[in-house]
């Protein structure tokens, strides 16, 4: 089964330092960092039915930023994508 990649999550950081931002896929076990300098963007690309977490701390260690359940400072998105009546939450 293939999956297209048909969801398109933006992110940008309008702070004045760097954000680690980090991407998780709901089921798994730690997820993604993306480095992001000041007035930077990055575009995720997602599977059509996607659910996970989108989130961005200001400063860790590269371990700590892959887990969605760490400690704040973290600003934290949930998404669910194509959920009840294929509306995007």
């Amino acid at each position: 089964m293939t999956t297209t990649m048909a969801k398109r999550i933006i992110v940008q950081n309008r702070c004045s330092h760097d954000l680690q931002v980090g991407m998780q896929t709901n089921d798994e076990p730690q997820g993604q960092v993306i480095p992001m300098a000041p007035g930077g963007s990055s575009t995720i690309d997602v599977a059509d039915d996607w659910a996970g977490r989108v989130w961005a701390r200001e400063s860790c260690d590269n371990h700590v930023c892959t887990l969605a359940n760490a400690d704040n400072p973290a600003s934290l998105a949930g998404f669910k994508m194509t959920g009840a009546e294929n509306i995007d939450y």
